[in-house]
Protein backbone atom coordinates (compact mmCIF):
# COMPACT_ATOMS: atom_id res chain seq x y z
CA UNK A 1 0.00 0.00 0.00
CA UNK A 2 1.31 2.94 -1.10
CA UNK A 3 1.36 6.33 1.11
CA UNK A 4 -0.13 8.51 -1.45
CA UNK A 5 -2.99 5.85 -1.51
CA UNK A 6 -3.72 6.00 2.34
CA UNK A 7 -3.55 9.97 2.27
CA UNK A 8 -6.07 10.18 -0.52
CA UNK A 9 -4.72 9.58 -3.94
CA UNK A 10 -5.40 11.60 -6.65
CA UNK A 11 -4.98 10.37 -10.14
CA UNK A 12 -4.00 12.56 -13.49
CA UNK A 13 -7.19 12.87 -15.56
CA UNK A 14 -7.50 13.19 -19.54
CA UNK A 15 -8.19 16.87 -21.28
CA UNK A 16 -11.82 18.22 -21.55
CA UNK A 17 -13.33 17.59 -24.85
CA UNK A 18 -17.21 18.51 -25.89
CA UNK A 19 -19.77 16.11 -24.19
CA UNK A 20 -19.80 13.11 -26.27
CA UNK A 21 -17.73 10.19 -24.07
CA UNK A 22 -17.56 9.28 -20.44
CA UNK A 23 -14.16 11.06 -20.52
CA UNK A 24 -15.75 13.81 -21.44
CA UNK A 25 -17.96 14.50 -18.72
CA UNK A 26 -16.51 12.26 -15.90
CA UNK A 27 -15.15 14.25 -12.33
CA UNK A 28 -11.52 14.02 -12.40
CA UNK A 29 -9.34 13.12 -11.33
CA UNK A 30 -10.26 10.45 -9.46
CA UNK A 31 -9.72 10.76 -5.61
CA UNK A 32 -9.26 7.33 -4.40
CA UNK A 33 -8.54 6.03 -0.66
CA UNK A 34 -7.42 2.48 0.57
CA UNK A 35 -9.61 0.32 2.07
CA UNK A 36 -7.41 -0.24 5.62
CA UNK A 37 -8.02 3.37 6.57
CA UNK A 38 -10.37 4.38 9.01
CA UNK A 39 -13.59 5.77 7.67
CA UNK A 40 -13.50 8.59 9.71
CA UNK A 41 -10.23 9.67 7.91
CA UNK A 42 -11.62 9.05 4.62
CA UNK A 43 -14.44 11.13 5.35
CA UNK A 44 -12.43 14.26 5.87
CA UNK A 45 -10.36 13.45 2.22
CA UNK A 46 -13.53 13.09 0.69
CA UNK A 47 -14.52 16.68 2.58
CA UNK A 48 -11.72 18.46 1.73
CA UNK A 49 -11.43 17.17 -1.72
CA UNK A 50 -15.11 18.13 -2.23
CA UNK A 51 -16.38 14.78 -3.52
CA UNK A 52 -19.05 12.64 -2.62
CA UNK A 53 -17.52 9.25 -3.84
CA UNK A 54 -14.45 7.58 -3.31
CA UNK A 55 -13.53 5.02 -5.27
CA UNK A 56 -11.65 2.01 -3.15
CA UNK A 57 -8.17 0.90 -4.36
CA UNK A 58 -5.62 -1.65 -3.59
CA UNK A 59 -2.58 -2.39 -5.57
CA UNK A 60 -3.52 0.05 -7.86
CA UNK A 61 -6.44 -1.88 -8.78
CA UNK A 62 -10.20 -1.15 -7.71
CA UNK A 63 -11.85 -3.19 -5.08
CA UNK A 64 -14.88 -1.03 -3.79
CA UNK A 65 -16.29 2.46 -3.86
CA UNK A 66 -17.79 4.04 -0.55
CA UNK A 67 -20.22 7.13 -0.67
CA UNK A 68 -19.78 9.83 2.05
CA UNK A 69 -23.01 9.11 3.83
CA UNK A 70 -21.98 5.78 4.08
CA UNK A 71 -18.99 7.06 6.48
CA UNK A 72 -21.21 9.67 8.20
CA UNK A 73 -21.43 8.20 12.03
CA UNK A 74 -19.15 5.58 11.74
CA UNK A 75 -17.23 4.26 14.76
CA UNK A 76 -13.55 4.99 14.98
CA UNK A 77 -12.73 1.61 15.06
CA UNK A 78 -14.42 1.24 11.35
CA UNK A 79 -12.37 0.96 8.42
CA UNK A 80 -13.60 1.93 4.69
CA UNK A 81 -13.21 -1.96 4.15
CA UNK A 82 -16.74 -2.30 6.45
CA UNK A 83 -18.49 0.38 4.64
CA UNK A 84 -17.98 0.43 0.79
CA UNK A 85 -19.35 -1.55 -1.54
CA UNK A 86 -17.29 -4.28 -3.12
CA UNK A 87 -17.17 -4.71 -7.02
CA UNK A 88 -18.87 -1.97 -8.22
CA UNK A 89 -20.21 -1.29 -11.45
CA UNK A 90 -18.21 0.77 -13.59
CA UNK A 91 -17.56 2.41 -17.11
CA UNK A 92 -15.43 3.14 -19.02
CA UNK A 93 -13.61 6.34 -20.70
CA UNK A 94 -14.82 5.64 -24.12
CA UNK A 95 -18.09 4.42 -23.82
CA UNK A 96 -21.07 6.25 -24.64
CA UNK A 97 -22.93 8.49 -21.86
CA UNK A 98 -26.38 6.43 -23.00
CA UNK A 99 -24.19 3.31 -21.37
CA UNK A 100 -24.11 5.14 -18.19
CA UNK A 101 -27.53 5.99 -17.50
CA UNK A 102 -28.24 2.43 -18.31
CA UNK A 103 -25.96 1.06 -15.99
CA UNK A 104 -27.00 3.36 -13.43
CA UNK A 105 -30.62 2.45 -13.93
CA UNK A 106 -30.03 -1.17 -14.33
CA UNK A 107 -27.93 -1.24 -10.74
CA UNK A 108 -29.69 2.04 -9.34
CA UNK A 109 -26.48 3.76 -8.08
CA UNK A 110 -25.66 7.07 -8.05
CA UNK A 111 -21.97 7.38 -9.69
CA UNK A 112 -19.83 4.66 -11.46
CA UNK A 113 -16.33 4.78 -11.26
CA UNK A 114 -14.97 5.25 -14.89
CA UNK A 115 -11.78 3.19 -15.68
CA UNK A 116 -9.07 3.31 -18.12
CA UNK A 117 -6.58 1.40 -18.97
CA UNK A 118 -7.52 -0.53 -16.28
CA UNK A 119 -7.32 1.94 -13.48
CA UNK A 120 -9.72 4.37 -11.90
CA UNK A 121 -9.28 7.28 -13.86
CA UNK A 122 -12.10 9.57 -12.55
CA UNK A 123 -15.60 9.46 -11.42
CA UNK A 124 -19.43 9.98 -13.19
CA UNK A 125 -22.60 10.69 -11.04
CA UNK A 126 -26.00 10.61 -11.50
CA UNK A 127 -25.41 14.99 -11.17
CA UNK A 128 -22.66 14.93 -13.80
CA UNK A 129 -25.72 13.25 -15.75
CA UNK A 130 -28.17 15.25 -14.52
CA UNK A 131 -26.45 18.64 -15.63
CA UNK A 132 -26.15 17.40 -18.60
CA UNK A 133 -29.93 16.80 -19.51
CA UNK A 134 -28.73 12.97 -19.63
CA UNK A 135 -31.58 12.18 -16.48
CA UNK A 136 -34.59 13.10 -14.88
CA UNK A 137 -34.51 15.25 -12.15
CA UNK A 138 -34.64 12.40 -8.95
CA UNK A 139 -36.65 12.88 -6.02
CA UNK A 140 -36.16 15.85 -3.77
CA UNK A 141 -35.70 15.95 0.19
CA UNK A 142 -38.72 17.18 1.61
CA UNK A 143 -36.87 19.38 4.18
CA UNK A 144 -34.15 20.96 1.98
CA UNK A 145 -34.76 20.24 -1.51
CA UNK A 146 -31.46 18.86 -2.13
CA UNK A 147 -31.62 15.51 -4.79
CA UNK A 148 -28.19 14.68 -3.60
CA UNK A 149 -29.03 10.90 -1.53
CA UNK A 150 -32.22 11.27 -0.70
CA UNK A 151 -33.93 8.06 0.91
CA UNK A 152 -37.16 7.27 0.04
CA UNK A 153 -38.75 6.93 3.87
CA UNK A 154 -40.55 3.63 3.89
CA UNK A 155 -40.95 3.16 -0.03
CA UNK A 156 -42.70 6.17 0.06
CA UNK A 157 -41.80 9.38 -2.82
CA UNK A 158 -43.68 12.08 -0.37
CA UNK A 159 -41.48 11.11 2.62
CA UNK A 160 -38.13 11.69 0.84
CA UNK A 161 -35.21 12.99 3.07
CA UNK A 162 -31.59 13.88 2.33
CA UNK A 163 -28.68 11.90 4.73
CA UNK A 164 -27.81 15.51 5.68
CA UNK A 165 -31.54 16.31 6.91
CA UNK A 166 -32.13 12.68 8.19
CA UNK A 167 -29.05 12.72 10.31
CA UNK A 168 -28.64 16.58 11.58
CA UNK A 169 -29.82 17.33 14.80
CA UNK A 170 -31.86 20.30 13.64
CA UNK A 171 -34.31 16.97 12.45
CA UNK A 172 -34.46 14.96 15.76
CA UNK A 173 -37.94 13.61 14.69
CA UNK A 174 -36.36 12.02 11.60
CA UNK A 175 -33.71 10.16 13.81
CA UNK A 176 -35.82 7.09 14.57
CA UNK A 177 -36.40 6.80 10.31
CA UNK A 178 -32.77 7.54 9.52
CA UNK A 179 -31.80 4.72 11.76
CA UNK A 180 -34.48 2.20 10.17
CA UNK A 181 -32.58 2.98 6.87
CA UNK A 182 -29.49 2.70 8.02
CA UNK A 183 -27.96 4.99 9.52
CA UNK A 184 -26.08 5.10 12.61
CA UNK A 185 -26.57 7.36 15.74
Amino acid sequence: MTNANVLGHVTPGVARAPRSTIADLMGWPAVTISPWVPARFAERVAVGHEVTHLPVVERERLTGIVCLCDLWGRPEEARVLDCMTREPVTIDTGDPIAEAVARMVAHDVGCLPVMGRGRVVGVLTRGDLLRLGAVVAPVRCTSCGSHHHVREVYGRVDRAWCVDCLSSSLQPELREMYEDLGGSG
